[in-house]
């Protein structure tokens, strides 16, 4: 799929000026230098990412003494697994 991109005059005689010069076409240089800048960029691209992911799943739940109490006793005293599970299990 392509899109269309807009760009200030002088930045699009640069293009053309570079694609002509390297014997490409505008759409494979401006590609190629996309491609170059996002990668030189990753280490940025992948903070911001684990900041939004950060900000939408925190790293951490924090649940009152009472809760914790609930959830052990949950664990403690879980059923043994019925016939389904067994089997899902491959035991």
């Amino acid at each position: 799929m392509t899109s269309p991109i807009r760009v200030d005059q002088d930045t699009d005689d640069r293009i053309t000026h570079a694609a002509r010069l390297l014997g490409v076409s505008k759409k494979a240089l401006v590609a190629d230098a996309v491609r170059a800048y996002v990668e030189q960029k990753a280490p940025q691209l992948d903070e911001g990412m684990r900041h939004v992911a950060e900000l939408l799943a925190p790293s951490r739940i924090v649940v009152s003494p009472s809760t914790m109490d609930r959830l052990a006793s949950l664990i403690e005293e879980a059923p043994d697994p019925n016939r389904n599970l067994r089997e899902l299990r491959g035991a």
